[in-house]
């Protein structure tokens, strides 16, 4: 009896932590189960989830139950589990959920669980078991009966937003696509912004519930609502756009992002396509001329019955063939680690832009919001004003200083044409050893391979150390980078990580952070000691 109570209470705290992980990470899928099984399939996520003690405990408990003497080796496997998890505590690296009403729900249908369990059972080896069962399913099921709490609560705040919108009656301009939402939205705002009052969804706000919530609280006088669409499937994108009924739209490009949840490049354009769908007649859409994907749109949207009017835009960069004739074409001037200048025509008028951008690629992005900004009676000497103070996301190739290492930080969201693009950026420091650090790109599906591939090959040619926080991703890289694998590290451990890095930030080196990294190694990162460049 004794040996059972300290099994329980040794048990105890190594559930709890869990428990939390796993519920942080349904969190961090948006309680999306297709997007929680994709990240469970992986190496990453197996390990995340701790799947090999899971498993590891329930072998063991099952055998105690006919040979008691593998008590010891279960009361072994709770105590290095429990160290853990102390060590994680103290270290800050346990994850844990932000506990929002929905995480506190399914925390408690848990936990209700659980004392239901030893209600009925009381302290043994069966009950532990039974308990590991349920703690696992119990995430799960706290996700399953609150789905119709939350479809209520989504279908109140929705309700709002639509009352407030028919209020106010700003145009609201839907922008979707696989990479260069965010980017296009906050530079089209920032130059409209001179002439209207604007409003704009923040951050990651491109879900029903975020463009809700942000609808209800625009400005009364409010002549734009810039509203950012996000999908994972086909259908979703067409739900937004009932929400908010967007007059204008821009479609800013189409990859392999989301693969994996999609199913197909084919349902990754027809989900975009919602979009330009939902526009009301004689609406106008915008596409990026620079995507092969976008071009072939921009004929399907010239088909539909409702004849909206179609535009397009076209970056020409250095080395590229003869420029797509479209309504908007920019050329680049140079490019420097400060910013870029390039020639925009429009119509036969051409104009000189500067802005302090870091990345060729922000033209692209630049030029859509240009045409659409000029669109809408947005004059030149106003957008080359602003293109002057312009700024990229948070987090989207933000440039600083630690010590003598320059840091690039691209970690707010990651796809195969942005990760090309900070690449590109980076072989413009010539004088810097150059250290790329990330967990590749995600939820590619079978495109995973093919995209690696390539990376390692750019990388192979001009950077000088690659650090992998994702052993899955690894193989493929390896074939990219040929004879220059001893490039390539692979590193897990958090705290080994950080260790490695500290090491180099008094050198002379640029590193590229790119996708979503440790916590504990961003906070290094993103230490008081740091010195913001002024650019």
């Amino acid at each position: 009896m004794i040996t059972q109570s300290i099994i329980f209470v040794l048990w105890l705290l190594q559930i709890v932590g869990q428990v939390l992980r796993w519920t942080y990470w349904l969190q961090v899928k948006e309680y999306r189960l297709d997007r929680f099984f994709v990240f469970f399939k992986t190496k990453l996520g197996k390990r995340e989830l701790g799947i090999l003690g899971i498993l590891g405990k329930l072998g063991l408990m099952l055998c105690c139950l006919y040979f008691r003497s593998f008590s010891i080796l279960v009361l072994g496997v709770f105590l290095l589990l429990d160290f853990k998890v102390i060590e994680e505590i103290w270290g800050r690296r346990l994850r844990k959920p932000v506990f929002t009403q929905r995480a506190r729900r399914m925390l408690g249908t848990t936990v209700f669980l659980f004392l239901l369990t030893f209600l009925f059972f009381g302290v043994n080896l069966q009950s532990l078991l039974f308990g590991e069962v349920l703690f696992l399913t119990g995430p799960f099921l706290g996700i399953a009966w609150t789905i119709s709490v939350v479809n209520k609560a989504k279908k109140r705040e929705i309700a709002k937003a639509k009352k407030r919108l028919e209020k106010i009656q700003p145009k609201v301009i839907g922008i979707t696509g696989s990479y260069g939402k965010g980017t296009t939205k906050d530079f089209l705002a920032h130059l409209l912004l001179q002439k209207f009052s604007v409003e704009k969804t923040v951050g990651s706000q491109n879900t029903e519930f975020g463009i809700a919530r942000k609808a209800q609280k625009i400005k009364k006088d409010a002549e734009f609502f810039i509203v950012e669409m996000g999908a994972y499937k086909r259908g979703e994108i067409n739900n937004l756009c009932k929400i908010v009924n967007p007059e204008i739209g821009i479609i800013t490009g189409i990859e392999e992002q989301h693969l994996a949840l999609f199913g197909s490049l084919e349902n990754i354009k027809k989900a975009k396509f919602e979009l330009v769908e939902n526009l009301p007649r004689n609406g106008v859409v915008f596409f990026n001329f620079n995507n092969t994907h976008c071009r072939w749109l921009a004929k399907k949207a010239k088909k539909l019955s409702t004849n909206p009017k179609v535009m397009g835009f076209y970056f020409q960069n250095v080395g590229s063939s003869k420029a797509i004739k479209t309504d908007m074409v920019s050329k680049l001037i140079s490019v420097n680690t400060d910013g870029v200048v390039f020639e925009i025509e429009e119509k036969g008028n051409r104009q000189i832009i500067s802005a302090p951008l870091h990345g060729i690629h922000f033209v692209e992005n630049l030029t859509g919001a240009i045409l659409v900004a000029r669109y809408l009676g947005v004059n030149w000497k106003q957008i080359k004003k602003n293109c002057k103070t312009i700024k990229a996301p948070r987090k989207t190739m933000q440039v600083y200083k630690i010590g003598k290492a320059v840091v690039v930080d691209d970690t707010f969201n990651n796809t195969p044409e942005g990760f090309e693009a900070a690449l590109s950026y980076l072989s413009l420091y010539k004088k810097q050893k150059k250290v790329v650090i990330t967990p590749g790109i995600i939820e590619l599906g079978n495109e995973s391979v093919k995209v690696h591939k390539k990376l390692g090959k750019i990388m192979s040619s001009f950077v000088d150390k690659i650090v992998f926080t994702n052993d899955d991703l690894v193989s493929a890289v390896e074939v990219g980078l040929g004879g220059n694998k001893h490039k390539l590290t692979v590193e897990t451990n958090s705290d080994k990580l950080v260790k490695a890095v500290s090491e180099l930030v008094n050198e002379n080196y640029v590193f590229l952070l790119e996708g979503r990294l440790p916590s504990v190694l961003m906070d290094c990162f993103d230490s008081e000691m740091r010195n913001v460049l002024e650019h």
